[in-house]
């Protein structure tokens, strides 16, 4: 949990509580390590006596599979448990920073985060004001509401300008932006503007200014 560009925040339940040291096997890789799989300190902590552990030297935008298992020294060491995944962040985007989503290949949004988002909610070919693509949100009832994240920022100390466009397809709906100064969790940690109406079905010009040292725009 808890992953950065570079490090995770691993954790686990122990097989026993005189279990006090474990080994942590770490790949790109799906496949599990066996007993004649190589550990080194590209790939493995060996015999560490925390948990909770912070693994780093990771890349970013990356996705990591881990498994743990119990050291008890003399080679005496337990089965490697079932594997758990996660995804280190991107690096952080300095500003100004410019994204639009018409020339972008698909997998640019890797860096961006929709949260609560209908299936069909994503980049588009069908509702875009110039180029190839725009970014569509599928309004429905189940997703209500629903959240676009960029990558983390950097270089905001003297706080951040947004300029987009928008516009509705069919049914209209209002839209709010946030700026977080520490995570991206949309439940408590970004700061929400006053609603927005949305009535035009043409694209239609925004801009708002959001304080120093802010980290997300939703």
């Amino acid at each position: 949990s808890d992953a950065t560009s570079s490090t995770v925040n691993l954790s686990w339940t122990p097989g026993s509580v005189e279990q006090d040291h474990w080994d942590i096997y770490y790949s790109t890789s799906s496949t599990a390590p066996t007993s004649t799989t190589v550990l080194d300190e590209t790939n493995s902590r060996i015999n560490i006596d925390q948990n909770p552990y912070i693994l780093t030297g990771l890349e970013s935008n990356t996705t990591y599979y881990v498994w743990v298992r119990g050291n008890c020294g003399s080679g005496d060491v337990s089965e490697w448990s079932d594997v758990e995944d996660f995804q280190t962040e991107c690096n952080a985007y300095p500003i100004p920073y410019e994204y639009g989503f018409e020339e972008e290949e698909a997998s640019d949004m890797d860096c961006w985060t929709m949260t609560n988002c209908n299936t069909s909610t994503g980049r588009t070919a069908t509702d875009k004001r110039t180029g190839s693509y725009g970014f569509g949100f599928n309004r429905n009832s189940l997703y209500d509401p629903q959240y676009l994240i960029t990558p983390e920022l950097s270089g905001t100390s003297a706080g951040v300008h947004i300029e987009f466009y928008y516009k509705h397809s069919a049914n209209t709906c209002n839209f709010q932006v946030g700026h977080s100064t520490t995570t991206k969790d949309v439940a408590s940690a970004f700061t929400w503007s006053e609603e927005v109406s949305n009535p035009s079905s043409s694209y239609v010009y925004f801009e708002y200014d959001f304080p120093e040292n802010t980290k997300y725009i939703c």
